[in-house]
């Protein structure tokens, strides 16, 4: 038997990923931690409640202000959920960002919104169990994932990275774009000079 090449397997993957359903999760996990009853959170939003449930179950795609409104009446950062509703309206991963800065929140947000989604898995746990991991890769996902401050993330590999998508159920071809203009756009280490090498 044959074996699929990358390409394939990736394009596998990628039907199988359910984006709406993702986005679903993450509202509904977003709802539950918040402790607000849901008139309250619809209140907030600007929805009604029965619309809120829809989109807790994704029985409806709503709108990017919805989904804004939504999670900042629980207490989130809309920025978390970017990527999970631009692929669940069928969007591409933005162009490659030029800025190092913008590429690192685009991959910080892409990986939390898979986050929250899997109802917020502890970190260390989840480091824990990827094959590969270094101590500095575990740091560096852990920051990622909790931390308003991201330590320098373009050191993560790929293989890591990937296995970090496929832990929580995200798409690898994805998650690939973001990590690869991530690496493209990290500063360059500068050559050191000696000054004694010129007496």
């Amino acid at each position: 038997m044959q074996m699929p090449s990358e390409a394939e397997a990736k394009a596998v993957e990628d039907a199988q990923w359910d984006a709406q359903d993702a986005l679903a999760r993450a509202l509904s996990y977003l709802y539950r931690s918040s402790d607000k009853p849901v008139r309250a959170i619809a209140f907030e939003a600007g929805i009604s409640p029965s619309y809120a449930y829809r989109l807790m179950t994704g029985e409806r795609h709503p709108s990017w202000e919805a989904v804004r409104t939504f999670t900042l009446a629980c207490g989130n950062d809309p920025d978390d959920l970017v990527d999970l509703w631009n692929a669940a309206d069928g969007r591409p991963a933005p162009a490659a960002a030029v800025d190092y800065h913008l590429a690192l929140a685009q991959f910080r947000s892409a990986l939390r919104g898979l986050h929250l989604a899997e109802a917020r898995p502890d970190p260390a746990r989840l480091t824990s169990e990827l094959p590969g991991a270094s101590n500095n890769d575990a740091r560096v996902v852990q920051t990622l994932l909790t931390a308003q401050r991201t330590t320098p993330a373009e050191t993560l590999s790929w293989p890591v990275t990937a296995a970090l998508t496929a832990a929580l159920r995200g798409s690898q071809n994805r998650i690939s774009q973001y990590w690869q203009t991530l690496r493209d756009t990290a500063p360059r280490p500068q050559p050191r000079i000696f000054t004694q090498a010129f007496g």
